[in-house]
């Protein structure tokens, strides 16, 4: 079969505004029906989810030990109103022996269970349908034996730390550490917002609540690791020194050899209590911390923070920096990023800033991103503000084809009609035609079938 011209895709896509053929009569698919629930990304899943997604525990030998890499799937319904209507539970692997009776339906329980805020589609809310995985991991560990827990002394001796790794990936890489006079010390690494030594304080009711943190997990009873036999992850360390009296604990995924979950929420209370997140995403605190380090916002590291800030911050981080005159005109600014993380205050600011890269380059890339994931917000802002509509990658792939792939007819729309010059002109191969010809001719912005007559064939034949 011969390479099919772009267009057809096109037409693909444009053709639930086309109208059936002259002398077809509509089937019962053309009558109106009850709502159809609409596939969302697990991007927007986390965004909805109300609460923490559940844990399962249970034992799991042989074959079944596999669960506790895959997990569970769970294909979930969910209505308008953000209730689980439907949850059906799978392993991935029918019949896989070792699997405890009772697991699956355990886990449709644990969905129905939760709640998600109501999704919506072009300012209405709508039925909604993805899938979950829900981790299946051992009980929890004991501890062979109870160590009371310090009482403090001196709180000048106090010293907290928690240290993560990187993987192979994007795993944030940072240390923190935290000390019994409230001060903070952070070293960012790798894949972090704000890179090198820095630093930052804490009252000394926080320095408290952090050291009842490590006391409610029974720090110094736990094991010194918990370490599972897998590669390429994240460690995570944590310590914690009382009067000469130290404590370490690693955890590399250590919940599936049975750490228990205290060690997890342990390491996030460190990042919450501590602030991290200031120097580590970027968030409304960012710039008044730096601002008493005497920090030079003019520089050239400063404009390559503000693109880690634009990818992983909030935007009144981005907001803020540029406020104080970080550089931005002349700089690489991650565009196509920040369009897929769907900040639309964060891509306006920076292209208000004057981002765009040198020939419009990153402002073409980022516009094809936004066509691509159906975001028709962002690509009129990117094509607003100087985006080419004629605008080709480097394999000569065009807006065009960028917006055809979305699924979406209105982005479509969107680009037809900032296009400039000729419409659309290919043929699109039907090789179930009524006229046996195998093609039909693709003009403008509709089909037309051999008599002229602009149409859509209330058949599937289309291809």
């Amino acid at each position: 079969m011969k390479q099919l011209p772009v267009a057809v895709s096109l037409l693909i896509f444009l053709a639930p505004f086309e109208r059936p053929c002259l002398g077809q009569q509509a089937g019962p698919e053309a009558r109106p029906k009850a709502p159809e629930a609409v596939e969302v990304s697990q991007q927007e899943v986390e965004s909805h989810r109300i609460g923490p997604r559940p844990i399962l525990r249970a034992t799991l030998v042989g074959f079944a030990e596999i669960l506790t890499m895959s997990g569970i799937h769970v294909q979930v319904t969910v209505g308008p109103d953000g209730a689980v209507t439907g949850a059906a539970a799978d392993v991935g692997v029918p019949g896989l022996p070792g699997v405890p009776p009772g697991l699956l339906s355990q886990a449709e329980a644990a969905i129905r269970n939760l709640r998600y805020r109501p999704f919506e589609r072009n300012g209405r809310v709508v039925p909604a349908k993805f899938e979950e995985d829900l981790s299946v991991l051992p009980p929890e560990l004991q501890p062979l034996q109870h160590i009371p827990f310090p009482v403090v002394q001196d709180w000048k001796s106090v010293r907290m730390t928690l240290e993560r790794t990187g993987c192979f990936g994007s795993c944030p890489a940072y240390k923190v550490e935290v000390h019994g006079d409230g001060t903070v010390l952070y070293e960012g690494r790798d894949f972090v917002a704000i890179k090198g030594q820095h630093r930052g304080s804490v009252p000394p009711e926080t320095v408290h609540e952090l050291v009842n943190k490590f006391r409610q997990a029974d720090y110094y009873s736990l094991s010194d690791g918990y370490v599972w036999s897998a590669t390429d992850l994240p460690t995570f360390r944590t310590s914690i020194e009382i009067d000469g009296k130290s404590k370490k604990v690693t955890d590399y995924a250590g919940e599936h050899v049975g750490m228990p979950l205290a060690v997890r929420e342990l390491e996030r209370a460190i990042d919450e209590l501590t602030g991290t997140e200031r120097w580590t995403k970027g968030n409304a605190n960012t710039v008044d911390i730096l601002k008493r380090e005497k920090w030079n916002f003019r520089s050239a590291e400063a404009a390559d923070t503000l693109a880690r800030v634009a990818e992983y911050g909030s935007a009144d981080a981005v907001l803020n920096l540029i406020a104080v005159g970080v550089p931005v005109i002349g700089h690489l600014m991650p565009l196509p990023q920040v369009v897929w993380r769907g900040d639309i205050v964060i891509l306006g600011a920076l292209l208000d800033a004057g981002a765009g890269g040198p020939n419009g380059k990153d402002l073409g890339e980022a516009l094809a991103t936004a066509l691509r994931s159906g975001k028709i917000e962002s690509a009129r802002l990117l094509l607003d503000h100087g985006a080419s509509p004629d605008w080709r990658d480097k394999g000569g792939g065009t807006i065009l084809m960028a917006a055809a792939t979305s699924g979406v007819p209105a982005v479509v729309e969107e680009i037809l009609e900032r296009r400039p010059g000729p419409g659309v002109d290919a043929r699109l191969q039907r090789p179930n035609g009524a006229d046996g010809s195998g093609t039909v001719a693709l003009r403008g912005r509709g089909a037309t079938d051999r008599w002229g007559q602009g149409c859509r064939p209330a058949s599937s034949g289309w291809r």
